[in-house]
């Protein structure tokens, strides 16, 4: 009898050992899925300013951190526009356009409300759409990020007809700058990471500047 009350008592010991390390194996996996959710969660709010700013490799990492802005957020991700986007979806959709055939500026008010903002270190975003002189849409979107106090540059250049395969592209940049350059009587907008009156312009490539518009 006494041998059977200890058969008893050890195995209820046994399961009493099982069911705890049960506990510390479920304890363990929920802390591990917790560690993932948080992980997953700082990733997601993971903003331009804790990125790389030497590197812009991972272009597609780089255009959803853009685009998930909310400065950023009236307007379509870039890479989601229609390949036959025209000139009048880009007036509809409060675009700052530039016609190449008359210079006349569409919007305007959109050119000078980014720049205050910039002044001012405040973010701020700005779609431009330029038309070539065949009549395709080259469309550029600016963000000023205030937390890295950096401009970012996404330019499309799909929908020109006349580029090379290579040359007919999303691609993304970045600058310190963004300000207006006289030349020759002439006054256009530029961002830069090198002012043109402080370069070799034949030197010069599109990581020292670029220009985004001739202004009348």
């Amino acid at each position: 009898m006494s041998k059977k009350v200890l058969s008893i008592g050890s195995a209820v010991i046994l399961i009493c050992i099982a069911v705890s390390m049960l506990g510390m194996k479920t304890v363990a996996q929920t802390k591990v899925v917790k560690e993932k959710d948080n992980n997953q969660q700082s990733q997601a709010k993971t903003g331009l300013e804790n990125m790389n700013l030497n590197t812009l490799d991972d272009k597609e990492n780089w255009l959803n951190q853009i685009y998930q802005t909310k400065a950023a957020g009236a307007y379509q991700d870039i890479r989601e526009l229609p390949q036959n986007y025209k000139y009048e979806d880009a007036v509809r959709d409060n675009c700052y356009i530039n016609s190449i055939f008359d210079n006349t500026k569409t919007n305007r008010k959109l050119y000078n409300e980014f720049n205050m903002k910039l002044k001012n270190k405040q973010t701020a975003f700005i779609r431009v759409v330029q038309t070539t002189v065949e009549g395709d849409l080259v469309i550029a979107d600016v963000l000023y990020d205030s937390k890295s106090d950096r401009i970012y540059l996404v330019k499309d250049d799909t929908r020109d007809r006349y580029l090379s395969l290579a040359e007919s592209i999303i691609s993304i940049r970045q600058y310190a700058q963004s300000g207006e350059w006289e030349d020759s009587g002439e006054r256009s907008w530029i961002l830069y990471n090198k002012h043109p009156d402080d370069i070799d312009l034949e030197q010069a490539t599109v990581q020292d500047y670029f220009f985004l518009d001739v202004l009348k």
